[in-house]
């Protein structure tokens, strides 16, 4: 429909507005849905938007890669699927080795290099070209895959680490929501400025350039985002020790 049709832009302005409200009742009420006084937790704060980031700029390329595949590289279906495992192979490989290395030497380097390596993969993605063998598309999920599972399993640690034990229920949960926000949000930044650049998600042959153009630009943007995310992880120096912080002496840190 376009961002200036008056139902997009009623849907906004109701959002922002039916938002404020939700923030101004669970202030006032007593057993809140939300603790907003986690958010006065830097550590807290720190940890969620690092992963809000990360989910934005990772899921912008998770849903415009199967195009490009498809529509520029004519692989079928199953060479699709089978190529878009790679990610989630190498996540399930580095998650459980970084979230043990995490626990020993805490979070901070481990989430920035999660970052800047998940940076590194969508930058690989911004240099594909419509002639492009398939099989180079791989190094760039695995990348996309070591630098997610590098970084998440530190970040989740330091978001629950980094909290009362009584409210890890509510910290868990406000993870996870900030998570699926930036999967969404993710998806409709890169789609929406996909197609403002000029692209098509099933391009015809005189719209692969045009395509390419839109892709690439789309994949610098969300390099920026993992950026952002690696530099903003680094003010976490307060917070040293994952789990092992809490369950040693109950308290979290200061």
């Amino acid at each position: 429909l376009g961002w200036s049709n008056p139902a997009i832009l009623a849907g906004l302005l109701s959002a922002f507005g039916l938002l404020g409200l939700f923030i101004s009742n669970e202030r006032r009420v007593l057993h809140p849905m939300i603790d907003l006084t986690l958010f006065r937790n830097r550590v807290f704060v720190i940890g969620n938007l690092c992963g809000w980031l990360s989910f934005a700029a990772m899921f912008a390329n998770n849903i415009l890669l199967p195009f490009y595949l498809q529509h520029v590289l004519d692989c079928s279906p199953t060479q699709v699927g089978l190529l878009l495992t790679a990610f989630p192979v190498a996540m399930a490989i580095t998650a459980p080795i970084s979230g043990r290395v995490s626990d020993e030497y805490g979070p901070l380097w481990l989430t920035f290099a999660g970052l800047l390596i998940t940076a590194l993969g969508l930058f690989y993605f911004s240099t594909l070209s419509p002639t492009t063998a398939i099989l180079r598309v791989v190094p760039g999920s695995v990348l996309m895959g070591m630098g997610a599972g590098i970084f998440q399993s530190p970040n989740n640690s330091s978001v629950l680490s980094s909290v009362p034990p009584r409210k890890l229920g509510l910290a868990g949960g406000i993870n996870a929501l900030v998570r699926n926000m930036g999967m969404i949000i993710g998806i409709a930044w890169s789609v929406s400025l996909f197609e403002f650049w000029g692209g098509v998600s099933r391009p015809g042959p005189g719209q692969i350039l045009g395509f390419m153009i839109a892709y690439h630009r789309v994949m610098l943007v969300a390099t920026g985002l993992s950026l952002l995310a690696a530099l903003i992880t680094l003010n976490r120096s307060g917070h040293n020790h994952g789990l092992s912080t809490v369950g040693e002496h109950g308290k979290t840190p200061a």
